[in-house]
């Protein structure tokens, strides 16, 4: 290799620069893997509470129900009051406007004969 010096420590130099870059890429990844367990520990935390809210809104619902079927019971028809009754359909009646017919049926087959 003519005109070309031989640097015996290219090969040392090249190692320790690819030791550092992996020890930065490593601190990297450590520091986002910190940052991102912070983060989950906040969401876990928010969750909490708000899952501690709802529990207590139900809680407070389910008190506020029981109160006023027991109030029910106390009142004339009790808790039949609360099944939910539908009026009556409103169908027309299919004979309006027919005169009745008489003397139908079959008792003039039967009984006294004139």
């Amino acid at each position: 290799s003519a005109g070309r010096t031989i640097d015996p420590d290219a090969r040392r130099k090249a190692m320790k620069a690819k030791q550092e870059a992996d020890r930065k890429k490593a601190a990297a990844a450590a520091q986002k893997a910190k940052d991102l367990a912070k983060k989950n520990a906040e969401a876990a935390k928010k969750a909490k509470a708000a899952a501690a809210e709802l529990k207590k809104k139900k809680e407070a619902a389910r008190k506020a129900n029981q109160a006023r079927y027991n109030a029910l019971n106390k009142t004339a028809g009790g808790s039949s009051k609360l099944i939910k009754k539908t009026p009556p359909p409103q169908i027309k009646d299919p004979f309006a406007g027919r005169e009745k017919k008489t003397g139908g049926g079959l008792f003039g087959l039967f009984g006294k004969k004139k």
